[in-house]
Parts: C-alpha cells; sequence; structure tokens
C-alpha cells in the first residue's frame, strides 16, 4: 500500500512539474548548440553536432565597447543573444548593453517572451514599465549606479537618461515564472460546486457606442473561478460598422479568434527588426491565431455589425492596449521621452495624451 501511495505521489509531482515548466520546456539535452545553416525548422534553431561544440560556441567578446549614440533616440542595443552565441540555443537567457547619451532613451517597447533584469554600470536612469488594462498604471523609479530594476515580461517599457554625462546598462533576459502562487489560493475542494465553473451571458451583444467602436466581454479567472490555474479564457468582440479592437498585446497568452458573424480584418505584427505586418480578412468562419506577446488588432471592413470569439491559452492573459498604455498611463511618460521615441514635437504629444 505505503508503495502504491509513493507511486501515486511522484506522478502527481511529475504531472505537477509539467504544468509548471509548459510554457517553456526544460532542454532535453545538457546543450543543444544552434546550427544556423541547418535547413530544419524547430522552436529556436536545429542543434549542431555535440562532437563538434567547442568553447567558441559559448563566447562572445566585445560587451565592454560602448555602441554608438548617434542616432535619433541617443542610444543603443548591443545584443548577446543566440546570433552572437551559439550555444545560448533553448537555454533560455540573453544579456544586452545598453549606451546612453546624455538624455538618450531607450524608447517604449516589449519583451513577448522574455522579463527583463536590467542594472546600471554608469550614471542615471529613469526607468519604467506601464501595467496592464484597465489600470495602465506606469511604474516608475531613477536608477543610480549598482541599482537593479526588473521589467516583467510583455509590458511596456524604457529607460531614459537623466543626468548630464553618458549612461551604461547591462540586462539579462529570461522566460523564469516567477517563484510565487501563479494564479489565486485554491478554494477547499469539498466546497467546490458547478457554479465556480460556469458563466452566462455570452449570447448578449456588447455595447459598441464608444471610441473604437467595439467592447469585449471576457470570460477568465475573475468570470469563472475554476478556470485557476487552467490556462485557458474566452472572449466575445462585437463591432459596430468600421469598429475596432485596437492594437493591443497579451503578455501571458496566445489568441486563437473565429468570426461568428461579419468581415473583419486581423493582423499582427511580428517583433523588431522585421516588424512585418501579417494581415488577413476573414469572413464567417474563419479562424486566425495571434502568437502570445506580438501587437494585434481587429477591425470590422462590413457595413454590419460582426461579432467574434477567442480563445487565449491563460486564465488571465491580460491586455496591453498600446496607445492606452503609451499614452494613458498613470501617472504619465514624460512628454519629452514620448516626443523623442515619435519624432514629433511635445505638443503632438500633449494633446495625444490629454484624449486618454
Amino acid at each position: 500500500m505505503a508503495k502504491h501511495f509513493l507511486l501515486l505521489n511522484l506522478i502527481a509531482a511529475v504531472s505537477f512539474c509539467c504544468v509548471v515548466i509548459a510554457f517553456e520546456p526544460s532542454p532535453l539535452q545538457d546543450f543543444c548548440v544552434a546550427d544556423p545553416a541547418s535547413p530544419a525548422k524547430v522552436n529556436g534553431l536545429a542543434c549542431k553536432d555535440p562532437k563538434s561544440v567547442e568553447a567558441e560556441d559559448f563566447f562572445f567578446s566585445g560587451l565592454h565597447l560602448a555602441g554608438n549614440t548617434s542616432n535619433t533616440f541617443g542610444s543603443k542595443v548591443t545584443p548577446v543573444n543566440v546570433a552572437q552565441i551559439p550555444g545560448l540555443n533553448t537555454l533560455g537567457i540573453s544579456l544586452v548593453r545598453v549606451d546612453y547619451a546624455p538624455w538618450g532613451i531607450n524608447p517604449p517597447h516589449t519583451h513577448p517572451r522574455a522579463t527583463e533584469i536590467l542594472t546600471v554600470l554608469e550614471g542615471s536612469l529613469q526607468v519604467g514599465f506601464v501595467t496592464s488594462n484597465p489600470e495602465n498604471r506606469l511604474i516608475t523609479k531613477v536608477l543610480k549606479k549598482g541599482d537593479v530594476f526588473v521589467f516583467p515580461i510583455g509590458l511596456v517599457h524604457y529607460q531614459r537618461n537623466v543626468g548630464y554625462g553618458n549612461a551604461v546598462a547591462v540586462a539579462a533576459l529570461s522566460s523564469q515564472n516567477p517563484a510565487k502562487v501563479n494564479g489565486l489560493a485554491c478554494k477547499d475542494p469539498k466546497s467546490v460546486e458547478a457554479e465556480d465553473f460556469f458563466f452566462s451571458g455570452l449570447h448578449l451583444s456588447g455595447n459598441t457606442s464608444n471610441t473604437f467602436g467595439s467592447k469585449v466581454t471576457p470570460v477568465n479567472v475573475a468570470q469563472i473561478p475554476g478556470l485557476n490555474t487552467l490556462g485557458i479564457s474566452l472572449v466575445r468582440v462585437d463591432y459596430a460598422p468600421w469598429g475596432i479592437n485596437p492594437p493591443h498585446t497579451h503578455p501571458r497568452a496566445t489568441e486563437i479568434l473565429t468570426v461568428l458573424e461579419g468581415s473583419l480584418q486581423v493582423g499582427f505584427v511580428t517583433s523588431n527588426p522585421e516588424n512585418r505586418l501579417i494581415t488577413k480578412v476573414l469572413k464567417k468562419g474563419d479562424t486566425f491565431v495571434f502568437p502570445i506577446g506580438l501587437v494585434h488588432y481587429q477591425r470590422n471592413v462590413g457595413y454590419g455589425n460582426a461579432v467574434a470569439v477567442a480563445a487565449l491559452s491563460s486564465q488571465n492573459p491580460g491586455v496591453i492596449s498600446i496607445a492606452n498604455a503609451v499614452f494613458g498611463s498613470e501617472p504619465a511618460i514624460a512628454t519629452n521621452v514620448l516626443a523623442k521615441a515619435f519624432q514629433v514635437e511635445d505638443t503632438v504629444v500633449a494633446q495625444t495624451q490629454s484624449k486618454f
């Protein structure tokens, strides 16, 4: 009996482990040094023959060299990722050096697949990130030499040199899960009932009489407590004629959307440096996928109302509306930071911020 109990506990532990690391599977070998020449397509790069691996595959030199900040933003990011160190392939971590001219900025951006932890080597930096909708709260602080700051995965963030000399920072990027309860505390199983797994109302049309002409009705862990830890949720989106679900990201979920009524133009933008728009017009019954963390949108291209339902691969996917996060944060991101980022006059930024 004791052996059976031990076996059950072992199975439970293994199962729990697999759930926890489902977002980023552990490597299946000591290393998988990237082989860029291989035609194989995998989630990363194909592995080099381990017998031909050498120290150079895990090495990069040059991070002591200052980056050229004579550009529009007054900053330069020097990456050290799998492109520079093939041995990083599958290991889930990378590094960057960021140089800032006086009052230079690393403009608002996100990392869809990584949390960033940054330390200042020289100078003083004002840093900040914006929380998800609906708060869009700016968390900001001035850092000095030796200070460390974390930018959570997928959230819009930036840095600005607030000194009169050059500044330098080094940041590591990773996709490790936080070491806390990743969700909500569990209800006593004995008191669980059917209502904990139920929601009614997704047949009702959302009110689209707003600026964007759209309404998102979520069904996540806030509406169905039983979704906690289960990694999935649902939304209904209603669109008035030519209404939009404006550019946004989900920092914790991939989205798969199907059109129930009408026609939608949908699209997402790939990561830097390509920033390529992948777009298509969908009709009733069509399905489209928006990869985790990427900026995406939908627009009703018909003269009647449109309706879509989407599933998301998180119980609480989060929403970062780009315009709201950048121009409507509380407190506001400094006007001169945004003016430099978008290459417009301060007055244009102030006028835009006034709309949020």
